[in-house]
């Protein structure tokens, strides 16, 4: 079996995002971006309600008035989402998830996602199966294994932690030790459910 992290990518909630306030000066002044030459103008959108920012290299960050989502390349990933939240302080935490698209090859996955005892569905195929599980106190991680062909299919891993309308500039979580273990953790699920 082989696999493959194809996407890492953060969401940070909040009751209290102001998307109005995304702009190549914000992401400048917050050092998420050292150059507006940086921004896939075409790409990018900026409104009081709705702002996506897309950099050259792939980079996507969204915000809405509940949530900002990240996608980038790990190494830039929670260095982003810290510069965020260190730019706006006040804003009240209500959760942040961290999550990982992982795509899998030559595995039987008919020896897995299989029907044979669900005598119900007898005549169905089983494509997609979720789960989730409580990582620790404060974390929970929901899984979604999805078949592609006979030897490949993908698990989206989604990490959430809650938080009390806390403020950024009160938050002790650390996105890059979370990341971290979330990461080995994921991998660790992976070995163990499809090994042979």
């Amino acid at each position: 079996m082989k696999f493959t992290i194809n996407r890492r990518s953060v969401v940070i909630l909040a009751n209290s995002h102001n998307p109005s306030l995304i702009s190549d000066y914000f992401l400048l002044k917050a050092g998420m971006i050292n150059d507006v030459e940086e921004l896939d103008r075409n790409n990018c959108v900026f409104t009081p309600s709705y702002s996506r920012a897309v950099l050259k290299d792939g980079t996507s960050i969204r915000v809405e008035s509940s949530r900002m989502s990240l996608v980038a390349e790990k190494d830039k990933l929670y260095d982003l989402a810290i510069k965020y939240c260190q730019a706006l302080p006040y804003i009240k935490l209500s959760g942040i998830g961290i999550n990982f698209d992982i795509e899998i090859n030559d595995y039987e996955f008919d020896h897995l996602i299989s029907n044979k005892n669900i005598t119900v569905f007898k005549d169905s195929l089983i494509k997609t199966i979720e789960l989730s599980f409580s990582v620790n106190t404060l974390t929970n991680c929901n899984v979604k294994l999805i078949k592609g062909d006979n030897s490949s299919g993908s698990i989206v891993l989604n990490y959430h932690a809650d938080f009390d309308d806390l403020p950024f500039a009160e938050m002790s979580f650390d996105f890059i030790v979370a990341a971290d273990s979330f990461e080995n953790l994921s991998i660790e699920f992976i070995k163990e459910v499809f090994r042979q």
